[in-house]
């Protein structure tokens, strides 16, 4: 048996306890997303673990083990201002106390940083632009390169340091990771250095639960050209998105593939995606 954790993603906890959860530059509270960087937050993901590694599990399932970001307003997806990627990304910055220690420890002016969110926000509020093609040529242009490449490396610090914490609360159990190549994205997968969490967890598992499949062929592809070995990749997908096989131009045969809502599909869907399973393990 596999227990899936979703860590930090709880609304009810961070609507309990309100000093848990991010706070963007805004000063608005998360409603839904506990801040991993926060010692009491890193503590709670280990009792969850520590609670499922009691209940004599085969392995763990984490997901949501890192930052969240602004879109996810609830425990489901809500629809919200049509923002590019970066305008949320921007959204979903914390600015907490633990946060803000991060920044400064990269040489950062965190409050100078807060303040060039607030600025790039009301500019694209006042007048909208397109998402460019690359969502990291929006973050420099929004707060510089050298601020993007600290804030990114402190945010995978705070990913890193939780999935360590959390690993070693699972006393053996095999960990497997729901991860993100994109280190922008906010649905709940961690990311960051993802050559160090594959060296933390059993395995990465990579998901595409809102684009039908497309991305999943360039993000194992980028996993492996990073040197994580293909026997360390799952593939997570949403059955019931239809749309293109989760087989089609990942290139590799997957360690195992996680079903997202599996419960809420026809049967039919079920039945197809368990066809091409077979198929791609009798081509292996």
């Amino acid at each position: 048996m596999i227990a899936w954790i979703v860590g930090l993603h709880s609304s009810s906890v961070a609507q309990r306890f309100p000093e848990l959860a991010i706070i963007n530059a805004f000063d608005h509270r998360f409603t839904h997303a506990l801040c991993p960087a926060q010692h009491a937050v890193v503590e709670h993901a280990m009792a969850l673990v520590r609670q499922a590694v009691s209940a004599d599990v085969d392995g763990l399932d984490l997901e949501a083990f890192g930052y969240l970001g602004w879109p996810h307003t609830g425990e489901h997806l809500k629809s919200g201002e049509a923002l590019r990627p970066i305008d949320e990304w921007l959204l979903g910055l914390c600015f907490c106390e633990s946060c803000r220690a991060g920044y400064m420890a990269e040489g950062l002016d965190a409050d100078g940083v807060r303040q060039l969110v607030r600025i790039a926000i009301g500019e694209q509020l006042r007048r909208p632009r397109p998402a460019s093609a690359s969502t990291a040529d929006d973050a420099v242009d929004a707060l510089g390169e050298d601020i993007v490449t600290h804030v990114l490396a402190a945010r995978a610090a705070v990913t890193a340091a939780l999935v360590h914490e959390v690993v070693a609360a699972a006393e053996g159990v095999p960990v497997a990771l729901r991860v993100t190549t994109d280190c922008y994205a906010g649905a709940g997968k961690s990311s960051g250095d993802l050559v160090s969490l594959a060296g933390l967890a059993s395995s990465l598992t990579v998901s595409d639960l809102q684009r039908q499949g497309a991305s999943l062929p360039t993000e194992v592809a980028d996993l492996i050209a990073r040197g994580i070995t293909p026997e360390r990749v799952d593939i997570g997908w949403s059955v019931g998105d239809g749309g293109q096989s989760w087989t089609e131009g990942i290139g590799i045969s997957p360690r195992s593939v996680s079903l997202y809502a599996y419960d809420q599909v026809p049967n039919v869907l079920l039945a197809r995606a368990a066809e091409q399973w077979r198929s791609m393990e009798k081509a292996a």
